[in-house]
């Protein structure tokens, strides 16, 4: 059995900064024993994550569903205050 993507959804704001969601129907195992791998990722314009969660199992001293925060020299980060510039969801 391969995988399936069940959700997937991409969009940029008008501030540049973007998010990626996708969410992959996979065989059930001891990695990803709900049997979904999945990953959201919020950008800035140049392509530095400013947040990601994600449940990929072998990062180290992370427990299974976990996020990435945003690199420690970024001290502030603000959420776009302006509207999708394209978009709408995709579900398979």
């Amino acid at each position: 059995m391969g995988s399936t993507v069940i959700y997937e959804d991409q969009d940029t704001f008008d501030d540049g900064t973007r998010y990626e969601m996708i969410a992959t129907a996979i065989p059930k195992s001891d990695d990803y024993p709900e049997g979904v791998k999945y990953r959201f990722q919020y950008m800035a314009e140049d392509g530095r994550t400013l947040l990601r969660f994600d449940n990929y199992p072998n990062h180290p001293g992370v427990d299974r569903h976990h996020y990435h925060p945003p690199p420690v020299s970024m001290t502030t980060l603000s959420t776009p205050a302006s509207k999708p510039t394209s978009g709408g969801s995709t579900t398979r």
